[in-house]
């Protein structure tokens, strides 16, 4: 005979199933909230198994660039929308999550610091060309490339 799940089982089971992780004291949390509703553990680990082979399942069918599609058109609604109502507020958030789908915040970090290591290394070879008489010029760190034609400036300029 199947047995249907009260409102309370359910819940307790979709809240394990959310919150179980390798936390020690949610697990405990929520095999007690199991006991109290009267379950014994091995329905308790069934429930949960079932529920997560469900969610695999289901997660198993989303594909991500069509999603990523409707994401966008939601969100260019909801801009589209702000934007005519003169709802900044709202049209700047729309904003910030589409550029947060897209990873366009990631990408500018990446050319940022691309372009800041290759201005470095620039700089590097500039001064160990121009201080090829300092001892030991390749081991030096560029604050202290700079530094010494930094004084050999200021040096020549005083003299």
């Amino acid at each position: 005979m199947v047995v249907k799940p009260t409102p309370a089982q359910l819940a307790a089971v979709r809240t394990a199933v959310a919150t179980l992780n390798d936390d020690a004291l949610a697990a405990e949390q929520i095999a007690k909230k199991f006991a109290e509703l009267g379950w014994s553990l091995d329905d308790a680990t069934k429930a949960v198994a079932t529920a997560r082979s469900r969610i695999r399942k289901a997660a198993s069918k989303i594909k991500t660039k069509e999603e990523i599609g409707v994401g966008l058109a939601r969100l260019n609604e909801i801009y589209k929308s702000a934007a005519f109502a003169q709802d900044g507020k709202t049209a700047l958030a729309a904003e910030k999550e589409r550029c947060k789908l897209l990873a366009l915040y990631n990408k500018i970090e990446e050319r940022e610091t691309a372009t800041v290591d290759r201005e470095k290394e620039e700089a590097r070879r500039w001064l160990e060309s121009a201080l090829t008489d300092v001892e030991n010029v390749g081991s030096l760190g560029l604050d202290d490339l700079a530094r010494i034609a930094v004084y050999r400036i200021v040096g020549k300029e005083t003299s």
